[in-house]
């Protein structure tokens, strides 16, 4: 069974399961409940993500789940693995199913996403120590960064061939550009960020592929150089839930860019930073409902 929590931050994060020893998607086997908290903070001038037990105070409403811990200011966001309603983490252990983990980045390249680009940047190798200590068993992570455009220059061909562009719009375009392989396609994994504040060089991932490994030399500077995707988006509004969805359909041209990725033996993590609501109708195409189906 696929949980679902995302959170209505800074930063929206979204743990979702999809893997155990019984093929039930659920790495608790029957038990649905087992869930843990890992205080992300609000990644904002925060480079670590701890664990806490004290002083949490929780709401709920419907599928959103938020718990403020006292003793960091931070909020705390659902994760599987060590609370449960009925009791503590020792009445849960994962199986021995759950040793790959399928990291998914949704980050908004929109004009206003700079500073959550580089606290995340600047948080990833902390996050990348909890998860592990969370899911203790995992040992073979992918790693896969998408945007929330389908291509960060669709509309700079008649800002830049007709008349100069605005200053900070459609940086590095010129006249006549094309996109290279899988880049002009929603939700296929970034490789090589592109336009305004995006780290304009290829990350050369040593996968070959359009995700990064466990075994991929300096793995923190590399996810840093791929998670930089930029804020040049020519998209309005941005589709983070859209993105997803295809990422993980494993269909269609994007399922052909992403080869490899999606596992059926590993654990999928989904994570969204943003800082604008998706709203069905009003961004991504389908429904909140739609939306879960996919996972």
């Amino acid at each position: 069974m696929n949980r679902t929590r995302i959170v209505p931050l800074t930063a929206c994060l979204s743990l979702l399961v999809a893997c155990s020893d019984d093929g039930s998607g659920n790495i608790y086997g029957n038990d649905d409940s087992a869930q843990t908290s890992i205080t992300l903070g609000t990644l904002d001038g925060q480079d670590s993500i701890d664990s806490s037990d004290s002083n949490d105070t929780s709401t709920t409403d419907g599928s959103t789940d938020t718990t403020t811990d006292s003793s960091t200011g931070g909020t705390k966001l659902d994760v599987l693995g060590e609370e449960t309603s009925m009791g503590t983490a020792g009445d849960a252990q994962p199986g021995d199913g759950c040793q790959k983990v399928d990291f998914l980045f949704v980050i908004d390249n929109s004009g206003s996403m700079l500073e959550e680009q580089d606290n995340l940047a600047s948080s990833f190798p902390a996050f990348i120590n909890s998860i592990s200590s969370t899911l203790s068993q995992a040992q073979d992570y992918h790693i896969m960064v998408i945007d929330t455009d389908h291509w960060v220059f669709a509309g700079c061909n008649i800002l830049s061939c007709l008349f100069p562009p605005l200053p900070g719009i459609c940086v590095g375009y010129e006249c006549g550009d094309v996109p290279e392989q899988c880049e002009d396609i929603l939700g296929a994994g970034v490789t090589w960020p592109k336009g305004a504040n995006a780290s304009n060089i290829n990350c050369n991932f040593s996968s070959g592929k359009r995700f990064i490994t466990d075994n991929q030399p300096n793995l923190p500077g590399t996810f840093q150089c791929a998670a930089r995707v930029g804020t040049d988006s020519t998209d309005d509004p941005e589709r983070p839930m859209e993105a997803m969805v295809a990422a993980v359909s494993g269909q269609g041209a994007v399922g052909t860019c992403n080869d490899g990725f999606l596992r059926d033996d590993a654990i999928l993590v989904v994570t969204f930073i943003t800082d604008e609501d998706d709203d069905a109708g009003d961004g991504s195409a389908g429904t909140v409902d739609s939306w879960r189906q996919a996972l």
